[in-house]
């Protein structure tokens, strides 16, 4: 990138405070942001070739969004933890295995995905995060869950498509743990605690694709005192979803042929919709998938949940 591009990145984020350049192949963190220590909040540094953050990277003291995704991070700076504001802290798709002692400081951080990266451990400096909220870990080489996770604030945890056979039982003892979410992982059905099921918070535990099928968690101690309502929601939504888009596709069909009608002469209008009306109907939305807006979104997330087990329904739906 040429000197002029990047000074004229550089004048900008000094009004906005917001630094982005992405997909430029930069291959060091840019040095000349340090003019920009006082009063950068956001930095997005995402598909480049970055391997290494500087030393400097701690002078950013009003920074509150970082990420770097896409990259070729092997390693992270102690300097990292002197990010006092950061909230979000975005990195997957990098080379990281572990994480510095510092990270514990980050007294601020709210959302931290680590996602696509070479963890074979789970980290053990996130349980002095109190504010942390969601921590994304998913696609590393995890193989156990260890007790200390007990000591974690975050409302959802997502480990789906590690290595785990071993989830510990302190787990349950999370105090704001709604979330769980550990699919394609290597886990027994003996594997899952009873504990979750009886004496923990998660309202949402994703088991999709370990070495069990799904329903033979009703065999587990403590199944029959929670409230599975994953059923009668599904059926819901997809009766809901199934009125709502029979009467908009209904609807908009018959304004739209009407509409068009109008356009020709009184002579041709009958003819026009007699000839095409069912046909517009019938065709209209394949051309034109808008008419169902969210249908194949939900519809097709239903589908791709079907195997999540929702516990504990505060509302009782399902009684």
């Amino acid at each position: 990138m040429g000197n002029s591009a990047l000074k004229a990145h550089l004048e900008t984020s000094q009004k906005t405070g917001v630094f982005q350049l992405t997909g430029k192949n930069l291959q060091e963190f840019p040095e000349e942001l340090q003019r920009l220590t006082g009063n950068l909040r956001t930095v997005d540094l995402s598909s480049n070739r970055i391997s290494l953050l500087p030393v400097f990277i701690g002078n950013f003291q009003q920074l509150k969004s970082l990420t770097i995704s896409n990259n070729r991070l092997t390693s992270l700076p102690d300097e990292m933890g002197k990010l006092r504001k950061l909230e979000t802290l975005v990195l997957t798709s990098n080379q990281l295995s572990q994480l510095p002692a510092s990270f514990s400081q980050l007294k601020a951080l709210r959302t931290l995905n680590l996602s696509a990266n070479q963890f074979r451990e789970f980290p053990s400096s996130l349980g002095s995060l109190r504010q942390l909220d969601v921590l994304d870990l998913s696609k590393n080489r995890i193989q156990a869950v260890p007790a200390e996770v007990s000591e974690l604030q975050a409302i959802e945890i997502n480990l789906n498509q590690n290595q785990i056979s071993a989830l510990s039982p302190e787990v349950s003892r999370c105090p704001r743990l709604k979330v769980l979410r550990l699919e394609e992982n290597c886990l027994e059905l003996s594997s899952i605690p009873s504990s979750i099921l009886t004496h923990s918070n998660v309202a949402l535990l994703s088991v999709e694709g370990n070495l069990f099928e799904v329903k033979k968690l009703r065999d587990l101690d403590g199944y029959d005192k929670t409230t599975p309502t994953h059923t009668h929601h599904t059926d819901h939504a997809h009766k809901h979803i199934k009125d709502h888009a029979h009467k908009h596709i209904t609807d908009h069909a018959h304004k739209d042929i009407t509409d068009r009608a109008l356009k020709h002469s009184k002579g041709h209008a009958h003819k026009y919709i007699t000839d095409r009306g069912h046909k517009h109907i019938t065709g209209h939305t394949h051309r034109h998938p808008r008419l169902l807006p969210g249908w194949f979104e939900v519809h097709g997330a239903l589908h791709s949940h079907e195997e999540e087990i929702c516990m504990k329904d505060k509302n009782k739906a399902g009684n």
